[in-house]
């Protein structure tokens, strides 16, 4: 399929020079090239005058614009150009588009570019008059790659980007400029905490807004993104296993629950030799599910293994162990075991008597955390005299 040149009145072929040259600079194969998007820009005369031949793409819901033989090395002229274009292809289809990536590729290479974001929102609020053109050029979001960018200060100019969408509450749109980081990168640098703090922040900002279907996604896209380098052991990792499997059950997805962690504790690094602390985590996540299935039986086996890992890697009295006691104690009562389901609600509750006098900073408990704990054991304890 030709690229648009917008000098001519009809559609002609470039040189098999430039086509190479775009086609490495595209974030996917020429096939995925959209000829009717071509087409909405080359009837409204996008970058019209600038001697450019262009492509588009369709990637998720943001589109993909890439320029070559733009004349113009004034900034302003290119961001105008991208708004313009934007506008053409948001106007022709509205809810195909939370954002269009205008990328103006350097006669050099491919590899080096200028990228000008432009979002659904902006477009909308300059039709209706709440912006002008004036404010877009202003705070255009503009990303630069050049021949001193290696691959985690390209993937920082991306994040810096998706950061101000995030910040202003335009959580979809910050998501496409982190798929977009990604791709750019193709593999991401071996430190990944900003790359995973932005992406969790996104999963919370998405599931607040009810989206489970898209949070669920940049979850699991964070657990492959942190497996390709082995980090799946960390704070990090743990907040992401837990906020992935909190929204499995809050869904009654058990299974789909039950898969993942099965998957992550087949993982040798973290096996129950390799990471204990790891392991007993992940087991203890199964059970839950396996209790909230009510298959009891494999949560008691579950939860009584969970017990003695934290016994013998937490100590006697880690809170860890005592809330491991309290859910063992949920699976007796359950059960109608209530007997054993208050020994370990005892046991629970003794800890945390321990922990809000502790003067060890491992084990101390604010009141107001201890006082939440043990009101809802003498309730439980309650239930089974």
């Amino acid at each position: 399929m030709p690229f648009y040149n917008v000098r001519m009145k009809k559609i002609t072929r470039i040189a098999p020079i430039l086509l190479a040259a775009l086609a490495l600079g595209s974030a996917a194969s020429g096939q995925d090239r959209n000829p009717k998007l071509e087409a909405v820009l080359h009837h409204g005369r996008a970058f019209a005058g600038s001697s450019a031949s262009y492509s588009v793409q369709l990637i998720e819901k943001e589109g993909l614009i890439q320029v070559a033989n733009y004349a113009s090395r004034d900034a302003r002229n290119r961001i105008k150009d991208a708004i313009f274009a934007a506008r053409c292809l948001i106007n022709y289809s509205p809810t195909q588009f939370t954002a269009v990536a205008t990328r103006y590729l350097e006669p050099s290479s491919s590899a080096y570019y200028s990228e000008v974001l432009v979002t659904a929102k902006e477009i909308t609020s300059l039709s209706v008059g709440t912006s002008t053109l004036e404010d877009l050029i202003k705070n255009a979001a503009v990303i630069d790659i050049g021949p001193q960018d290696n691959q985690t200060s390209i993937l920082n100019k991306y994040l810096t980007v998706a950061e101000k969408q995030m910040s202003e509450s335009n959580f979809w749109e910050a998501e496409q400029v982190v798929d977009a980081a990604l791709r750019a990168v193709g593999t991401a640098p071996p430190d990944q905490s900003r790359l995973t703090q932005d992406m969790l922040n996104l999963a919370d900002g998405l599931d607040a807004r009810g989206d489970l279907e898209r949070a669920e996604r940049v979850l699991k896209r964070v657990l492959d993104v942190r497996a390709q380098n082995g980090n799946l052991d960390d704070a990090d990792a743990e907040r992401t296993i837990n906020h992935l499997t909190d929204l499995y059950v809050s869904d009654k997805r058990y299974g789909d629950a039950v898969e993942m962690l099965n998957r992550l504790m087949s993982n040798p690094a973290l096996s129950q030799s390799a990471n204990p602390r790891a392991y007993a985590n992940n087991l203890e996540r199964l059970a839950v599910c396996h209790y909230k299935s009510k298959n009891y039986d494999q949560a008691l086996t579950e939860l009584t293994q969970v017990v003695a890992l934290r016994r013998q890697n937490a100590g006697e009295y880690s809170t860890a162990l005592a809330l491991a006691l309290e859910e063992l104690g949920d699976t007796y009562q359950a059960q109608g075991q209530t007997a054993r389901a208050r020994d370990n609600y005892k046991a629970a509750h003794a800890i945390y008597d321990h922990a809000v006098v502790s003067r060890s900073r491992a084990e101390k408990m604010d009141y107001q955390n201890y006082y939440a704990h043990v009101k809802q054991l003498d309730v439980k304890m309650g239930k089974t005299q």
